[in-house]
């Protein structure tokens, strides 16, 4: 067989053919990076040098603190702006790489007498930095494509077998795909502007130290692991990513000295420097997510010992000596893990990691985070929007990797797995897929250019069998595996036979050449060519028209891909977010520029201590952009301070009056997007502020009361009064009709028509509405109208009613209504033997009393789907069968015996609790609990008679009991969050239509008529009533008392009523009992007080642990700044002056960022209002003009156009 070339070649020597390669390759890597930052600046040249979206803005504003104020500023600043009043201690809380990064360039540029704005720094380091990412993922690709010898130095190849095909392509599609542009455009100043490049650094150094085994690359990679530390929360990626590598490694069998090496010094380096960033801290060795990397640490130094006591033991010693270990090591590992864990030394993983593994968990436990759209499940046509035609090469590079799997080859499909699932769950974390992508898209690429592009043309072939089976012979190679290796040539080798060269020319992935990878040996191609002399493979292609179709097709398919990455980074990613644009009917666009009108507002019109109550979204663009205090901003850090915004959003006046007044708030303000169509409105984030308020007032707040009588989502005539009523559907219609002639409003995002009145506002004026009103702001009212809203509340009045409606109260309630029902039904009701017709009497008077109750709207009731109907259906059979099973245990054990089994419910409790929601309780609670049984037992000593069935049901009676209970609780501070009068009006019913049932299958109803006719009279039938009257009052205190406090609480408390009941007996009816039993009553009360005690201390415990205190470096002297001397006592006070329920085992959340709910005094005589000079017009609206210089407020009337345009904006989110 003969070759020839299919077009000629240049004759070059080998190292002119070197030098003219590394030319071109560093020209393109430089032409890739020029258009990676060239295709991010789209936002800046159509508008200006802005920051974009939200959280850009607070880092913006941090690094102007640290360039004007030096770094030690910096590092200790207290916020005093940001969650008043509490404030917010900065520089321990944030990743501060970013702002370093910005400061350094600043004062290099300094150094040289260069002056530049730390703002256009600011808006040019992500596209600065995507350059630097393109050239790190070139490197990383460049990797995959070299082999190393032993020794770990790169074998000599040809520019086919090097990978440098596959690094350019790589950093090409990088440096332009939309799921990386996303996040790196100009002006989007957020921590993934250079967490990327860092990303690919760390991964790109971690290889090297592998394949070479050096201590120098592991420490290299430790130090860009701190970087990553120091600048994005999101280094956990590479905390896990890392030590799941080495561990498949290990358990592939490749083990080997330079993993060893690599990983140790990476581990031992990265995680000392990465304590030092003090909003990390010690969590690296005292939290789950960082648990893995120091277990594969702690596995490597197990294998290393393992390997170095083989080769001084015999066989059997060895494995006698691995079993013994392994056994031993794996149980102490296990052990120490859970009893730290139990301990509180190593805690939980985080809502956001549970997130990832739980779609629905945040969304039930913590809405706040499930709130963020960056944390919704990625819809599947993001993929293609994002990643376009990368997508379909994805899987295909992946299958390459598994052709030739080199260990590096490894990391690449661990990462593609982990990165394509995570990127599934969470939309934000597209940008971590993105890399391995492009990576996995140019090995297959560069493999398919490097094969259609290869000169070698064969002139002509024997098919026949023979030849085919000579040349299979001769050549084909042998995949094995070389356990004798080390490093990354430890993988599948492909070895030729001897004889034959091994030199490649410009193929670099040789084994997609055929699917059968076979190979055979090429002759010299061109006597005058010495770059291409022996090509150990036929590509098999022997036409230039097979090449140009396939060439032209990938080069087309290409074109289009920069084509979807242009427009999609000009159109969806380029939007500043602060300034939006709209297409005009003739084609032109309006810039929309409503948010920094707003914002110039509050900065030119308002007091500088001003305080702004929005959502938490605009945090920090109010801050960066009005310079204006806050309540709440997007870092999120308080959920109960975020919750109280949300409540007064989403109450009516008289409820969001005393919120505003209690935390000094002077503006409103909300986004209003009905009149030009901006989706992006505060009325459709409005269910999540309702929900995060839900969340710690559940008896207040309730979701399902702002949605219409068909369960829709709607502010026409069919939403609801508590919707129309509430202060956000308020401030956003405000006036809004006016605009509309006389005709009825319609809010263009919702697409419906308004209610023909619009809304009117008691404690609220109108202060300025954007000139497309987009962004609206209220100013509190300080005159006599709103004298009706101000509380009528005393510091005294307050306290009493905290007291009164704390979870020791509602116990005391759940006493004195038991103890009432005994005394009654003992004085006045007499004999009434008919448990299940007294029952029903209860059941029909609690069914009577709830519905009263909803009546006249002392509670909302929730909207429950059918698996909620469902479950409340079967909790009414669990509670009539717990009943049943009680009074047949009854006949077969007696009385003292069926008490004495019953009084350990509370332990059943325990067991439950911890089985199925993981609880734990400390020694102390199940010493009180069994000082509580032991009391119990000794009040009820005396005919201890029982059998063996009676035993059992008794037992299966107390589980029941447990389980009731727990459920009780469940329903009402769980998911369903029922209000207990809520619960009580849907079980009653249930429960009365079972327990009529039951008797009348026991017969009892026919015992009921005889009773009747023989004894019933007007005094009986009243005592009845009064006697449901009563058990009405003690369902609903039972109900509230278990929400209020615990399952395991009101456990106890029934054992505690039990001989509160023999004490009252003793004294009222003259009981006689024995010294025994007097004993027993003593002890169980003994235990009881002990058992509070202990559960009063876990709850301060657990609030002192979480309080938020101020350091004393923090605290400024009066003669200073006494705002800030103010500052302090308030936020001690609200500490110290907490006194609300105990929701210790019910809302943990709620507990670690507690504050007090009952407002402080008003002051009846605040000071006059600060003077606006604003117009009394009808919209009270300003223009906002932008100029090249300067900005300018006009005032003036505008009239809004007859038909507005609608807002039509791609959201890059």
């Amino acid at each position: 067989m003969s070759l020839n070339t299919i077009y000629p070649l240049i004759s070059l020597t080998p190292q002119t053919n070197r030098n003219v390669l590394a030319f071109l390759r560093l020209v393109i890597v430089c032409l890739i990076a020029g258009a990676a930052v060239s295709s991010r600046l789209f936002a800046v040249i159509r508008h200006e040098s802005i920051i974009h979206e939200f959280d850009p803005w607070f880092n913006f504003r941090a690094s102007k603190i640290l360039t004007e104020q030096g770094f030690h500023a910096f590092w200790n600043w207290f916020d005093q702006t940001a969650w008043y009043p509490l404030g917010r201690v900065v520089g321990g809380t944030i990743y501060p790489g970013l702002m370093v990064t910005s400061g350094l360039i600043w004062n290099v540029f300094r150094l040289f007498n260069i002056p530049v704005d730390i703002r256009n720094i600011c808006v040019l380091l992500a596209p600065g930095f995507s350059g630097l990412t393109a050239y790190a993922t070139y490197l990383f690709a460049r990797e995959l494509g070299q082999k190393t010898n032993s020794k770990g130095a790169a074998q000599t190849k040809t520019v086919g077998e090097t990978g440098e095909g596959t690094g350019l392509w790589a950093a090409l599609f990088i440096g332009i795909a939309p799921g990386y542009i996303s996040r790196s455009v100009a002006g989007s100043y957020d921590n993934e502007a250079i967490a990327i490049f860092i990303l690919m650094t760390t991964f790109y150094l971690w290889i090297k130290a592998l394949k070479q085994g050096s201590a120098l690359y592991g420490s290299m990679t430790a130090l860009f692991y701190f970087y990553m530390v120091a600048a994005w929360g999101g280094y956990a990626f590479i905390t896990n990513m890392l030590p799941l590598h080495a561990f498949v490694l290990i358990l592939m069998g490749r083990f080997t000295n330079k993993l060893y090496v690599a990983y140790s010094s990476f581990y031992a380096i990265g995680t000392l420097a990465s304590m030092q960033v003090p909003f990390v801290g010690f969590q690296p060795i005292r939290t789950s997510e960082h648990m893995a990397a120091l277990g594969v640490f702690g596995l490597l130094q197990l294998v290393a010992f393992v390997e170095l006591v083989r080769s001084h033991v015999s066989s059997k010693q060895f494995k006698l000596l691995l079993q013994i270990g392994v056994a031993g090591f794996t149980v102490l590992a296990f052990g120490a893990l859970v009893f730290m864990t139990k301990k509180g030394w190593i805690a939980p993983w985080t809502g956001r990691f549970y997130s990832l593994f739980d779609t629905g968990y945040a969304k039930i436990h913590i809405p706040i985070i499930a709130s963020v759209s960056e944390h919704q499940p990625t819809a599947w046509t993001s993929f293609f929007f994002d990643l376009q035609m990368l997508i379909y090469l994805f899987p295909a590079g992946v299958y390459l990797c598994f052709r030739e799997l080199r260990d590096e080859h490894v990391f690449v499909i661990i990462y593609s797995v982990l990165g394509s699932y995570f990127a599934g769950v969470m939309v934000r974390l597209m940008l971590t897929l993105t890399p391995i992508v492009c990576i996995a898209a140019a090995m297959i690429v560069s493999s398919l250019f490097d094969l259609y592009l290869d000169p070698a043309q064969p002139d002509s072939v024997d098919f026949g069998a023979a030849s085919v089976a000579s040349s299979i012979a001769s050549s084909s190679p042998i995949e094995e595996f070389d356990a004798s290796a080390s490093g990354s040539a430890a993988g599948s080798a492909r070895k030729s036979k001897k004889g034959h060269s091994t030199t490649s020319s410009v193929s670099s992935v040789s084994s997609v050449t055929s699917i059968k990878s076979t190979r055979s040996t090429r002759s010299s191609v061109s006597s005058t060519s010495t770059a291409y002399t022996q090509v150990p493979c036929i590509s098999a292609i022997y036409g230039a028209d097979t090449r140009l179709a396939l060439i032209s097709a990938f080069t087309f398919m290409l074109l289009l891909f920069v084509l979807h990455c242009t427009w999609v980074t000009s159109t969806a990613y380029s939007s500043p977010s602060v300034v939006l644009a709209s297409k005009n009917p003739d084609g032109s666009t309006n810039i929309i520029d409503d948010f920094r009108e707003a914002y110039y507002w509050l900065r030119m019109n308002t007091k500088k201590d001003a305080k702004v109550m929005s959502w938490w979204d605009y945090g920090y663009q109010i801050a960066g952009m009005a310079d204006r205090t806050t309540l709440v901003d997007n870092n999120t850090w308080n959920n109960t301070h975020i919750a109280t915004v949300g409540k007064a959003m989403a109450s009516k006046e008289e409820v969001s009056y005393p919120i505003l007044r209690k935390h000094d708030v002077d503006y409103v303000l909300v986004i209003f997007g009905g009149l030009l169509g901006f989706s992006g409105d505060d009325i459709n984030k409005f269910l999540w502020m309702v929900r995060i308020a839900e969340g710690v007032w559940p008896n207040e707040v309730q979701e399902s009361s702002f949605f219409s009588q068909r369960g829709e989502y709607k502010v026409d005539d069919e939403a609801s009064s508590t919707m129309k009523n509430c202060l956000m559907y308020k401030m956003s219609y405000y006036d809004f009709d006016k605009l509309f002639g006389g005709q009825r409003a319609q809010d263009r995002v919702r697409g419906q028509v308004l209610p023909q009145v619009g809304p009117t506002l008691d404690s609220l004026e109108e202060a300025f509405t954007s000139e497309n009103w987009i962004v609206r702001i209220y100013k509190q009212q300080q005159h006599s109208s709103t004298a009706k809203l101000k509380p009528q509340l005393t510091n005294r009045s307050s306290t009493l009613l905290a007291r009164c409606d704390s979870s020791a109260a509602w116990l005391v309630y759940y006493f004195a209504f038991n103890l009432g029902l005994t005394i009654f039904n003992k004085r006045v009701l007499l004999a009434f033997p008919f448990p299940w017709s007294l029952t029903a009497i209860h059941a029909l008077a609690g069914t009577i009393g709830s519905q009263l109750a909803h009546a006249n709207g002392l509670f909302s009731a929730a909207r429950l789907s059918r698996n909620h109907s469902f479950i409340l259906v079967a909790f009414s059979i669990l509670y009539t069968v717990n009943i049943a099973v009680s009074n047949l245990s009854l006949h077969l054990v007696t009385v003292p015996f069926h008490q004495v089994v019953r009084a350990t419910t509370p332990l059943f409790t325990i067991i439950l609790s911890i089985i199925y929601f993981n609880k734990s309780y400390p020694f102390q609670t199940y010493l009180s609990l069994f000082i509580v049984v032991l009391g119990v037992a000794l009040s009820t000593y005396g005919d201890y008679g029982w059998t063996l069935p009676g035993l059992l049901l008794t037992l299966l009676g107390t589980i029941l009991a447990s389980f009731k209970t727990i459920v009780t609780n469940v329903i009402q501070v769980g998911r369903l969050r029922l209000n207990p009068l809520d619960l009580l009006m849907r079980m009653s019913p249930l429960a009365f239509v079972q327990c009529i049932m039951y008797a009348y299958l026991t017969g009892e109803i026919d015992r009921v008529i005889v009773f009747a006719q023989a004894h019933m009279d007007r005094r009986k039938a009243a005592a009845l009533v009064v006697n449901g009257i009563i058990a009405f009052g003690l369902n609903v205190v039972s109900f509230t008392a278990n929400k209020k406090t615990s399952a395991l609480t009101m456990t106890v408390a029934a054992n505690v009523k039990q001989v509160l009941t023999i004490l009252s007996a003793i004294i009222i009816f003259d009981l006689v009992i024995s010294p025994t039993n007097l004993l027993g009553i003593l002890v169980t009360l003994m235990g009881g007080a002990y058992y509070a005690k202990i559960e009063l201390e876990r709850k301060y415990a657990s609030k002192s642990q979480d309080v938020f205190m101020l350091s004393s470096s923090h605290l400024v002297e009066p003669d200073d700044n006494k705002d800030a001397r103010k500052h302090y006592h308030y936020t001690k006070r609200m500490n110290d002056d907490d006194n609300d329920d105990d929701d210790d085992d019910n809302d943990d959340q709620q507990e670690k960022d507690d504050e007090n709910r009952y407002p402080r005094p008003i002051d009846l005589h605040p000071p006059a209002p600060h003077p606006l000079q604003i117009n009394a017009l009808l919209t009270k609206q300003r223009s906002f003009t932008l100029a090249p210089a300067d900005r300018d407020l006009e005032e003036g009337v505008h009239t809004p156009p007859s038909d507005p345009p609608v807002l039509k904006i791609v959201s890059p989110r």
